[in-house]
């Protein structure tokens, strides 16, 4: 078998510093947001009522928190919230997190993801979310 040359695996110097991306160089000193205050980007679909809302497609949907709790999953926390409409209910699902700065009962809200089926109860786990200061109607 002919012997292949140039090909080489790893780094072409031993000990070679990798490149330097002006985009990718972050100040040592600078303390990133926490996930409660950092900006929402902007929900990209319209909004459906929730009993229209199709599983498995990417919507938007928007009611009335009627219920916030803490629960266990696996080894880890999960926050569950109950959002509601006229027309049914959705299941908001944020594992590994124990509360949501300004998420309670009552608050209207608007949320996008995609909603799944688990144990019979339509599920949106980590949705992108944004409190409406209006009341839902």
């Amino acid at each position: 078998m002919p012997e292949i040359r140039g090909l080489r695996r790893g780094r072409a110097k031993k000990n070679a510093a990798p490149a330097e991306s002006p985009a990718l160089k972050l100040d040592p000193g600078a303390v990133p947001p926490a996930p409660d205050t950092m900006p929402m980007p902007v929900l990209r679909v319209g909004t459906s009522t929730i009993a229209a809302a199709p599983d498995r497609d990417l919507v938007r949907v928007r009611g009335t928190v009627r219920d916030v709790r803490r629960v266990q999953i696996g080894d880890g926390p999960a926050l569950e919230a109950d959002l509601c409409d006229e027309t049914g209910s959705v299941v908001l699902v944020w594992l590994g997190r124990d509360r949501i700065t300004g998420l309670e009962t009552g608050v209207c809200l608007a949320a996008e993801g995609r909603i799944a089926r688990h144990d019979g109860r339509r599920v949106l786990y980590h949705p992108r979310y944004e409190l409406v200061p209006q009341a839902c109607g």
